[in-house]
């Protein structure tokens, strides 16, 4: 099956241009057409998920990947949840150099490069507002965006993400022993 890997993708059949004429309501800044946001889809992300699980679980044992896929199921307008898989996703092709791998098992309409996946996450981050809103899934997309930034040779921007991470840990209270009395071993 070929399943693209954003959406949705909005049909000319959608708006009110005339498909074989020349849009004369097109701008340069396309303000006068309504677009609907493009967002890789669930099924790609899944995919990068399940190399995470395997190859990347073992390094940052952090994120329950088959936890993540289930909440951008059930909850598709969940931004949190979608700016920390695409984050997770920008570090796995990047640690990994998926993009450079010859016979990669995501062919096709599934191949992403990690700066996609690294300008999805910040867009998602931005739109949640994550600065104000911390949570766990703020925090880990943080962390995830620090790593990509490292393997792709960004040191100022990965050190940045990297203190964000931490002190969205501090606001969080993941320094504190109380945090944790509640777990069980």
């Amino acid at each position: 099956t070929d399943l693209p890997y954003l959406d949705p993708i909005p049909l000319m059949s959608d708006s009110d241009v005339d498909p074989k004429a020349w849009p004369d309501i097109l701008s340069p800044t396309l303000s006068a057409i309504p677009q609907e946001p493009h967002r890789i889809s669930t099924a790609c992300l899944s995919h990068y998920l399940d190399i995470y699980q395997a190859r990347g679980y073992g390094i940052w044992p952090v994120v329950d990947a088959e936890a993540l896929t289930a909440r951008l199921l059930t909850h598709p307008d969940d931004l949190e949840a979608y700016a920390l898989a695409t984050a997770i996703c920008a570090a796995i092709v990047s640690q990994f150099s998926i993009d450079a791998e010859p016979g990669s098992p995501l062919e096709g309409h599934y191949r992403v490069p990690s700066g996609t996946f690294e300008s999805e996450a910040k867009k998602a981050r931005n739109e949640s507002d994550h600065l104000e809103n911390v949570t766990i899934f703020s925090l880990l997309s943080s962390f995830f965006l620090h790593v990509y930034s490292a393997n792709v040779g960004r040191m100022n921007a990965a050190t940045v993400l990297l203190g964000e991470a931490i002190f969205k840990a501090h606001i969080i209270g993941l320094h504190k022993p109380t945090h944790y009395e509640l777990m069980t071993a």
